[in-house]
């Protein structure tokens, strides 16, 4: 006679930490769901059920994280040996952010239980500091101002991730975009007037700019975006840079012009 089993384990993505991968427990008779596990940095795959329901069993792999300060010299082999970890596994960095003078590095950590943002220098012995405060796993892709006192970044925190800033010093949180597409990667402008970012509706992604202190966002170009912006060299324009999705390429684009 076949076992009837009252529940059905399945592992799923948390709404509540879109970056999490738990184990949950769904009634079968009125579809409700209990959460097993509360985990920041693991996945479970391979799920099984005991014969009579009672215990699971799982592939716990676990994502550990560092960063590293590799030098740019000729020599592969040599940059390795010289290779500098900055951060280990501890602080398990995500969306990482060197500012364009090299001297700060900005980056996601779930430390004190909700991933937010921290910064530290990069030439100096120092330790992390905590620049936003926002409850939950809502705070992903992020950039600093040109000037460093200012921060850009993604936040789900109303139920859609849309574009924020904030001061580095923790004052004057702002939510710049607030409509049904899905908003990500923002990075400023190199005058910091402007933050471009992508956005995605309904599949398609679009590239947009919205002004820094608040307004409203207008379409730069068709396409997805996640990159940086750079003064070009004879200093009349400014260059957009991004990854292609789906293809690993590199796109560079007149920022000003629209022209690839």
């Amino acid at each position: 006679m076949a076992t009837r089993y009252r529940h059905l384990l399945v592992a799923f993505t948390s709404e509540k930490a879109s970056f999490q991968n738990d184990l949950e427990v769904l009634d079968i008779q009125d579809g409700s769901l209990s959460r097993l596990t509360m985990s920041s940095d693991q996945f479970f795959p391979m799920v099984s059920v005991s014969t009579d329901g009672s215990r699971v069993i799982a592939t716990a792999v676990q994502t550990q994280r560092e960063l590293w300060k590799v030098p740019l010299g000729p020599n592969a082999e040599e940059n390795g040996r010289n290779a500098v970890r900055v951060l280990d596994s501890a602080q398990d960095p995500m969306w990482t952010y060197v500012s364009r003078d090299g001297h700060t590095l900005l980056f996601n950590n779930a430390a004190i239980g909700s991933r937010n943002l921290w910064t530290m220098p990069l030439d100096v012995a120092a330790k992390p500091k905590q620049i936003t405060a926002i409850p939950g796993y809502n705070v992903m892709h992020s950039s600093l101002s040109p000037d460093g006192t200012r921060v850009a970044f993604v936040c789900k925190t109303t139920g859609n991730s849309d574009v924020w800033t904030q001061n580095v010093d923790g004052s004057d949180l702002r939510q710049l975009t607030n409509d049904a597409a899905a908003d990500a990667w923002p990075a400023w402008t190199p005058n910091g007037d402007w933050i471009v970012f992508g956005s995605l509706t309904e599949g398609h992604w679009e590239t947009k700019r919205i002004p820094a202190s608040g307004g409203t966002a207008e379409k730069v170009v068709d396409g997805f975006f996640r990159g940086d912006l750079f003064t070009q060299p004879d200093g009349k324009g400014t260059w957009l840079v991004s990854w292609i999705a789906g293809t690993g390429g590199i796109r560079l684009i007149d920022f000003d012009q629209r022209a690839k």
